[in-house]
């Protein structure tokens, strides 16, 4: 029997001594803790007949012959989890040696006193992230080191088991180092349970045959992520993919997929770089015809017309392009978790000729294992081959190593990696790169964190390969945009807007090389509440069109996708009674969806809820007007149970914990609110007031009822429309 990933004899003992609560907390790339999972280790009974604990860090202090230097140890173990840290997660009783101390950028070395070795194995607990040979733990001998591990870098804080092969040194003294010699983002070390042991309890190398047969090879993935294994997939001498993930001890959460389309006629060999002894993982690996173990696209717990992904974690919007005809969206991807802690990040890749109908490409920037992972980035499409990589190539950009520079010759199917990577290094991330046409040269403008700011740097260039430093701008965090919108259509008036990953934005001036924010102007919100994050707008959209796209963090359970992205939104900008505003609306193309179409007109509400009769579809798109008489209390209406509330008093609309200010216009305020499962899009005033919500997805479809408190009669016009779910994905 196994739990948590792990067999149940890993330390395998006489006594109980510790029962450890797995908790895996995700700190999120912008802002607080926004994933929890929990798992109940065996008890863990230690040490095992015939085991030798070296360290297992429950005392106050190191011990008088463990020697601390530098600053990332700090004087003693720390006790479960540090303040202001991501917590750690896989650890065996309340303390472990923790490189964070002094954060990440802290370094220092844990050298423990010289230990005679006198069992075949040295096994241990480890998360590391950052460079190999940075951080981990070493194995000396003779003031050499002879083994080494940092755990899987895509871990981060969960500690994974691991051991070294001995036997060569019995007799003879050694000593245990962990070592934190990295001040780079995220470069730290864990460590816990350090013990001599004749149990082998990892398989090195393990390794099958699959016949020939089978387009999709089938991955049994663990949500707890309590195993990380690293996956070499080849072919006679070739190598065809390398890629890491949970691997499933038993029975998985659900089943990822890679295709192999070439493997149909040649037998493909799996080797796994180390695997718990007892684990099932690699001989449950398959080869298919088809995919099988995925959330379908016509689950009733899957959004229908919002984009997702077949399976897997899908954060921020990336490299969203417009060529010959086709829309490209690439995301975050991490196709074998749906956690962005057990995540190798890959871009991936839709398409769609009417921003509705997606068509879910393979990963374009693949991950592989633990060799690089491709963060938020941008592309374009170079019109005028200035980088030389051919006319109308698609480059993109992705924090991977600094900024780098990948290109497509083939509309983004397929990138190569520019060998004299990376083009920008800097304390920062997420390129967002343009042309601008009155210069006549690329613009890049990227998160900057250089001083301890945290700030949107402007670079440019002319070939997209060489970049010069122009200016910043102070108060950004990730992910930024930076573009040009007509005031009321007027080509002669334009404003330059200025974003962040929160989609709050600064209106000014731009020349090519300086933003300069209007005069007394503040941070205005592109959207209420929290769940829209990241958002992009495509490059070169036809007729001038604005396009933005960005991920929904919607939570869904028990499938195999996380997130989804909004509905496409066209940008625009009109001048209102407060000064020019931004406006946000769901693209026209959508309306194509729209089906069964029923018109309420002058209804009157008073102190009620009336029930819509004939609406219990779970996809809806609703417009509806109130009119507001003085002195009116509250309005709104139930969508599946959920209140969307006008409060007339407060001028506020308020939607479950999402709260923004909203006045009517002549006495009305118009909604409307669009339905998917597990997402109502909310968008007031034509657009001056966007606010998304997550919302539970429920098993039966909800309907639809209109309420108005207080004493005064108000009416409303309403129309509702079903929305044909979209057939290609």
């Amino acid at each position: 029997m196994q739990r948590g990933g792990l067999p149940t004899d890993y330390f395998k003992t006489e006594n109980s001594m510790k029962v450890n609560l797995l908790i895996v907390v995700l700190a999120a790339w912008c802002g607080t803790a926004v994933f929890v999972t929990a798992v109940q280790n065996d008890a863990a009974k230690f040490p095992g007949d015939g085991d030798i604990v070296i360290a297992d860090f429950e005392q106050g202090g190191y011990g008088a012959d463990w020697t601390a230097e530098g600053t990332a140890f700090g004087e003693g173990p720390v006790r479960s989890n540090l303040p202001g840290c991501a917590a750690a997660s896989g650890f065996l009783g309340r303390g472990l040696a923790d490189s964070r101390l002094g954060g990440d950028a802290s370094q220092g070395c844990l050298t423990s006193p010289e230990i005679t070795v006198v069992r075949n194995h040295i096994r241990f607990l480890v998360a590391g992230a950052s460079s190999a040979g940075k951080v981990g733990i070493n194995l000396i001998y003779d003031g050499r080191v002879v083994r080494s591990s940092m755990g899987p870098t895509r871990m981060f804080y969960v500690l994974q088991p691991d051991e070294w092969d001995v036997s060569e040194f019995l007799g003879k003294k050694v000593r245990i180092q962990i070592i934190d010699h990295s001040s780079e983002w995220m470069g730290h070390v864990l460590v816990d349970q350090i013990v001599q042991s004749d149990i082998a309890s990892i398989q090195v190398n393990p390794h099958r045959e699959l016949a020939a047969g089978g387009k999709y090879l089938l991955l049994p993935v663990s949500d707890q992520g309590t195993f990380w294994a690293n996956i070499t997939l080849s072919s006679g001498n070739e190598v065809v993919r390398k890629l890491s993930l949970a691997l499933a001890a038993d029975k998985p959460d659900w089943w990822a997929f890679v295709y192999i389309p070439n493997h149909s006629g040649t037998p493909l060999r799996v080797e796994i770089d180390k695997l718990p002894a007892g684990s099932k993982g690699l001989e449950n690996i398959a080869a298919s015809s088809d995919i099988t173990g995925c959330t379908p696209y016509s689950d009733p717990a899957r959004p229908q017309f919002h984009y997702t992904p077949r399976c897997g974690y899908m954060g921020d919007a990336n490299g969203l392009v417009y060529h010959e005809g086709v829309w490209h969206l690439f995301y975050q991807h991490s196709p074998f978790s749906r956690s962005l802690t057990f995540s190798v990040l890959n871009w991936g890749h839709a398409a769609s000729r009417d921003l509705i109908h997606w068509e879910e490409q393979s990963d374009a920037l693949p991950s592989a294992c633990n060799e690089r992972i491709f963060m938020s980035g941008s592309a374009v499409i170079d019109k005028n081959n200035t980088a030389g990589f051919g006319t109308n190539a698609m480059v993109a950009f992705s924090s991977s190593g600094g900024e780098s520079l990948f290109y497509s010759t083939d509309t983004g199917q397929t990138f190569k990696v520019w060998e004299r990577n990376p083009v920008l290094n800097h304390a920062g991330r997420d390129p967002r790169v343009f042309w601008y046409k009155p210069g006549s040269h690329w613009v890049m403008i990227v998160y900057d964190e250089t001083g301890g700011k945290q700030r949107n740097a402007i670079y440019t260039s002319p070939d997209l390969k060489q970049w010069t430093f122009q200016s910043a701008v102070d108060g950004f965090y990730e992910c930024p945009d930076l573009f040009e919108l007509p005031v009321d259509g007027n080509p002669d008036e334009t404003v330059w807007l200025m974003f962040g990953c929160d989609n709050q934005y600064l209106s000014g001036k731009f020349d090519g090389k300086t933003f300069t924010p209007d005069s007394g102007s503040p941070k205005l919100k592109g959207s209420h509440g929290w769940y829209f994050y990241a958002g992009q707008t495509f490059n070169d959209a036809p007729a001038g069109r604005r396009i933005q796209m960005g991920c929904l963090k919607v939570d869904y359970r028990n499938v195999s996708f996380d997130h989804a992205m909004s509905v496409p939104l066209e940008l625009t900008l009109r001048r209102t009674e407060d000064g020019v505003k931004l406006y946000s609306w769901p693209v026209r193309e959508l309306e194509q969806l729209r089906e069964n179409r029923i018109h309420f007109p002058d209804i009157t509400l008073r102190n009620r809820e009336m029930p819509v009769p004939g609406m219990n579809a779970d996809l809806k798109d609703i417009n509806i007007e109130f009119t507001i008489p003085s002195g009116a209390a509250t309005v709104g209406i139930k969508v599946g149970g959920i209140p969307v509330t006008f409060d007339a008093k407060m001028n506020e609309l308020i939607c479950r914990d999402v709260r923004a200010p909203l006045h009517p216009a002549d006495g009305k305020i118009r909604l409307r609110v669009l339905a998917d499962r597990g997402i109502l899009e909310i968008f007031a005033g034509d657009g001056r007031v966007y606010m998304p919500v997550a919302v539970p997805v429920l098993s039966e479809p909800g309907g639809v009822s209109l309420f108005a408190q207080g004493d005064r009669t108000v009416k409303a016009d309403l129309v509702i429309c079903e929305m044909r779910p979209p057939r290609s994905r």
